[in-house]
């Protein structure tokens, strides 16, 4: 498989680089993390230029991009700003594409096209409080089906932009007496205003623009989205992790020592 760069993926770089010196300057990037303020501005932003269209398939309102494309723009956008990574890789990456792939034509035809556009944001709710890395044997969160919808119940801990989010990809058990921990796993994708929501605010050490929060659900209806192939979706969203999300915190990282060789 060949790896190196197209002439169009160069360019994306390079203008993404000009949007990073422009719109995250190292002063912007210190004020909203001493604010713990979301830059919530960056993103219409985003969606103009068409970093947020351009992994999603042209029928979607997408421009038919590849994971590359994701991984230069995570990249590009964290060496300016994790806050502006994170931005980019929780709607997209997490919200967009796990309605994508594991999505119905239905929901895949309501909510990427506004995505696309600017128009919605997603988080990630996927740790409980007894655990993170071990989630299938920390899943407390159910949901269940009377009266003709579902009901969810139960908490998420560190669930990072949840705050600012429209939707909550969640993942909950439906599952009753499953042998296997696998099993009886469920994404639903859940309306963040919705009736019996509460979300606390949690201390962070760094990343702090982004903010993350503890979730409670009493009684939340929902709507599903993958219903008892969760198991699935889990394997595809630690792979997520791995290529999305450690980029953001090496370039944090690096960023922190460059500045501290300044003083």
């Amino acid at each position: 498989m060949d790896f190196d760069l197209t002439l169009e993926q160069r360019m994306l770089k390079e203008s993404l680089r000009t949007f990073v010196n422009k719109e995250c300057p190292k002063d912007f990037v210190m004020e909203i993390e001493e604010k713990e303020e979301f830059p919530l501005h960056l993103f219409p932003k985003m969606a103009k230029l068409g970093m947020l269209a351009l992994p999603f398939p042209e029928k979607y309102g997408g421009l038919n991009g590849n994971v590359m494309d994701e991984v230069i723009i995570i990249e590009e956008l964290s060496r300016g700003a994790a806050a502006a990574g994170l931005t980019y890789f929780l709607s997209v990456c997490f919200g967009g594409k796990s309605i994508e792939y594991f999505g119905s034509e239905e929901q895949k035809n309501e909510y990427l096209p506004r995505l696309c556009k600017g128009e919605l944001m997603f988080s990630l709710a996927l740790t409980e409080p007894e655990g993170g890395t071990d989630i299938l044997g920390s899943l407390r969160t159910t949901a269940e089906f009377r009266d003709g919808a579902y009901f969810i119940n139960g908490q998420k801990t560190f669930i990072t932009g949840a705050h600012v989010a429209d939707f909550l990809v969640t993942l909950v058990r439906t599952g009753e007496n499953t042998i296997k921990k696998a099993d009886g796993l469920s994404v639903f994708l859940i309306d963040a205003k919705s009736t019996g929501i509460e979300m606390n605010r949690l201390k962070k050490l760094g990343i702090k623009a982004i903010g993350s929060k503890e979730i409670f659900f009493s009684e939340v209806k929902g709507g599903v989205a993958e219903k008892k192939s969760g198991c699935r979706w889990v394997s595809w969203v630690e792979g997520k992790f791995k290529t999305g999300l450690k980029k953001p915190l090496q370039l944090t990282k690096s960023w922190a020592i460059q500045m501290q060789s300044k003083y």
